[in-house]
C-alpha cells in the first residue's frame, strides 16, 4: 500500500508549531498558526530556529483570515505534537492568552505587531 503525503493526519502537522494544517507543510503552504511558509522560510532557517523565533516573539496566532481555534494554547499544541520544546519557559506554558470572543473574564488589551491588532490577556 502506497501512502500519499497528506493521507496521514500527522503528515499535515506543522513541524514548527505542531498545528494541524489542512495541507501538508510543503510546496509554499503557509501555516496559519506560526506563519511559516514552507520551502521559503525553511530554505534558509532550520525548524528548531523557526520554532524558537516564533516562541520568543510570543507564540502568537499568525493568520488574520483563519480564526484562532477555540481554546487554542500554542504551548499545549507543541507538547501534544511531541515537538522539541526545551527552549520554552514553564512560565510561558502557564501564561495563556484568551481572545475576546471566547471569554467574558476581565482582560487588558495588549497591542500585537505593528498593524494595530489586539489580543487580550487575563488580568491576574
Amino acid at each position: 500500500m502506497v501512502m500519499q503525503i497528506g493521507s496521514n493526519p500527522r503528515s499535515n502537522l506543522c513541524p514548527v508549531c505542531g498545528f494541524q494544517m489542512e495541507e501538508p507543510p510543503i510546496g509554499y503552504n503557509i501555516c496559519p498558526c506560526c506563519g511559516t511558509e514552507f520551502e521559503l522560510h525553511t530554505a534558509y532557517t532550520n525548524i528548531i530556529d523557526l520554532r524558537r523565533n516564533w516562541i520568543n516573539n510570543g507564540a502568537r496566532w499568525w493568520s488574520i483570515s483563519d480564526p484562532i481555534p477555540r481554546g487554542w494554547n500554542p504551548y499545549l499544541q507543541m507538547f501534544n505534537a511531541n515537538l522539541e520544546t526545551s527552549s520554552i519557559s514553564w512560565l510561558n506554558m502557564l501564561k495563556v492568552t484568551i481572545p475576546t470572543r471566547f471569554s467574558s473574564v476581565p482582560k487588558t488589551q495588549v497591542p500585537v505587531g505593528e498593524i494595530g491588532y489586539y489580543e487580550e490577556e487575563l488580568v491576574a
